[in-house]
C-alpha cells in the first residue's frame, strides 16, 4: 500500500506510467531487489496504489483474485458529501 500523487491532474488523467514507477520502486525495496518476487495483482485508485507480491519460491497457488472499486465521496445526493 503506497500513497500516490494527489494533484488535481491525477483526478482527471489516468497515468499508468506513475503506477509503473511506483511498482519498480517498491520492487527494488524487496530483498534481492525483488528479483525473487512476482506481482500477483495490483490496483490503483486515486491516491493509493496496492500491489501483492509472491515469492517465486513459494509453493502456494494463488488464484481467483477478486478486486472491486467502490465510489465514495461526492455522490448523486448533494447533501451527502465526504467518504462514507
Amino acid at each position: 500500500l503506497q500513497e500516490m500523487d494527489l494533484s488535481v491532474g491525477t483526478y482527471i488523467i489516468d497515468n499508468p506510467k506513475k503506477m509503473e514507477e511506483w511498482l519498480e520502486c517498491i520492487r527494488a525495496s524487496l530483498p534481492g531487489g525483488g528479483k525473487n518476487f512476482r506481482v500477483v495483482t495490483s490496483m490503483r485508485l486515486i491516491g493509493i496504489f496496492m500491489v501483492l507480491f509472491q515469492s517465486k519460491a513459494s509453493v502456494v497457488k494463488v488464484s481467483k483474485i477478486n478486486s472491486a472499486y467502490i465510489a465514495t465521496g461526492i455522490s448523486m445526493f448533494i447533501n451527502k458529501l465526504g467518504n462514507k
